[in-house]
């Protein structure tokens, strides 16, 4: 969606939560709707989000109305500005941007408060064999797709290739985009962070040789130094047919957070209702059947601090919430 489709979108939710007592002011105790951010329409994180919205409106006097955005820095922003509520981040984006750091400027996002983790990303990088690209090092001077512009991918790579002294050429294409690229010459490699396996790098190996783009251990560890909201994550080897072994990498997480003015009651509500039906939840997507159980996989490696009311969830259902995140 175009932004001036999304901000005129929002701008006619805007006027309904502003009725049902939603707006700038999170007037929340008697309001009844909400908006969320998700991502592009289809993409993965649209379509987990509209799947928990299902479950929250079907089980509690709540509507959340899912929109398509471009992403965890979009879905920030919107939350900022009272246009959303309620948003799916990457703690790559939103850990600096809660301390104000990075793409923040300085100005801490520090009223995001979360609800519980989703599905995990790891950094996936591929090449067309004959390009002899191998390593992040073999991209010095490409062309290299790293989504459209504003995703995840878009914010977290080419960060991480500074980081590693490659020098790039950053092109801003979808993921299918990208593979007819690389095919037509267009540009020699593609490098997205989210799950896997992804069916456009399957597609493309079906029709051509290809390489995975790896990184060291060494390489791993001066990323996750410069950027502490980094996990060490494992690619497995039968998720591609040109993986030899299982592949080490970069993971990030992704979380939903609230704006931290949602009151208490409405947002126990909302992580109640997700724990009680939380295989509904795990079938959305199989991402989120992959990491989220009834266990502490609902905070590992989230960083904002939890809301109130999803502390109160989770202590009703004996689960113990670490002191980390607790505001």
């Amino acid at each position: 969606m175009k932004q001036t489709a999304l901000k005129t979108t929002v701008a006619l939710f805007g006027g309904l939560l502003m009725a049902s007592g939603v707006g700038t002011g999170f007037d929340t105790a008697s309001a009844k709707k909400f908006v969320a951010g998700s991502a592009s329409s289809g993409g993965s994180n649209y379509l987990i989000m509209s799947g928990w919205a299902e479950i929250v409106n079907k089980n509690t006097d709540h509507q959340i109305i899912v929109e398509a955005t471009g992403g965890p820095r979009s879905n920030i922003e919107l939350m900022a500005n009272g246009s959303a509520q309620i948003g799916v981040v990457a703690m790559s984006v939103a850990g600096p941007a809660f301390d104000g750091k990075g793409w923040a400027n300085g100005k801490p996002h520090d009223f995001m408060r979360s609800l519980f983790g989703v599905h995990e990303a790891y950094l996936d990088g591929i090449a067309l064999e004959k390009s002899g690209i191998k390593t992040f090092y073999d991209l010095e001077g490409q062309r290299v797709s790293v989504g459209p512009a504003g995703g995840t991918p878009s914010m977290a790579v080419p960060p991480i290739l500074k980081a590693l002294g490659v020098n790039a050429k950053i092109v801003y294409l979808g993921q299918g985009d990208s593979i007819n690229a690389m095919k037509d010459g267009q540009i020699e490699a593609a490098v997205f962070f989210g799950g896997y396996p992804r069916p456009a790098y399957k597609e493309l190996q079906a029709s051509h040789a290809v390489n995975f783009i790896h990184l060291s251990d060494t390489d791993i560890d001066k990323v996750i130094k410069l950027n502490p909201y980094y996990t060490i994550g494992t690619i497995a080897k039968a998720a591609y047919e040109y993986l030899d072994d299982d592949a080490k990498t970069l993971r990030d997480r992704y979380a939903y957070v609230v704006h931290e003015g949602v009151d208490e009651d409405t947002v126990y509500q909302m992580v109640k209702v997700t724990l009680s039906h939380l295989e509904d939840f795990r079938q959305v997507h199989r991402a989120v059947g992959r990491v989220v159980a009834m266990d502490e996989s609902l905070w590992r490696g989230v960083v904002i601090p939890m809301h109130p009311g999803a502390i109160r969830a989770y202590d009703e259902m004996g689960l113990k919430v670490p002191d980390r995140l607790r505001p």
